[in-house]
């Protein structure tokens, strides 16, 4: 399902996008699409009353075969205290070509330079696989070149992100 499509879905672990623009081509809009995602990131700590200054997990991946590869530089460049967590095979159709995901975690701060670094990665198409969320993992932002993908706690915060974030939404009838 499309990001777009998942934003008009009203089950309970809904999805939406509302960091969704064209994607960057220019220093103006990178900084334009980061200040998105740290936009949408203070209103997802606050919800429920949450404090902002709260620590947030980030998740990143590299993929390889089955022996874990070295984290890409630029990755450990943003995020240098990233802990492995744990790999998961993810295609093995091919016998001698297993592909296997690795997953990082690290944690940040809204305001911290590490989680502006690492967006601005996700912006440049550097790094994909990018999950940010805190401890109790109410929400889920999923950003990457050009947008985000939102998984709220509930269709009613989905809703509320639709509505605070509209002129940030593509006017195609197909949302894209």
């Amino acid at each position: 399902m499309s990001c777009a499509a998942a934003f008009m879905t009203a089950g309970p672990a809904s999805t939406a996008c509302p960091v969704r623009s064209v994607t960057p081509i220019t220093r103006r809009s990178n900084a334009e699409l980061i200040r998105r995602h740290l936009a949408v990131l203070a209103e997802l700590l606050s919800l429920g009353g949450g404090d902002r200054s709260r620590e947030l997990v980030v998740v990143t991946a590299s993929w390889s075969g089955p022996q874990r590869a070295p984290r890409a530089a630029e990755l450990v460049a943003a995020l240098p205290t990233a802990t492995y967590w744990t790999s998961v095979l993810t295609d093995d159709s091919i016998p001698a070509d297993e592909v296997w995901l690795h997953l990082w975690a690290s944690a940040s701060h809204l305001r911290g330079e590490e989680l502006s670094r690492l967006l601005r990665l996700v912006a440049d198409d550097v790094t994909r696989g990018v999950i940010i969320t805190t401890a109790e993992m109410g929400w889920l932002h999923a950003p990457y070149d050009g947008g985000a993908d939102i998984i709220a706690a509930s269709p009613g915060h989905r809703d509320q992100f639709r509505r605070s974030h509209e002129d940030w939404l593509s006017a195609h009838p197909s949302g894209l």
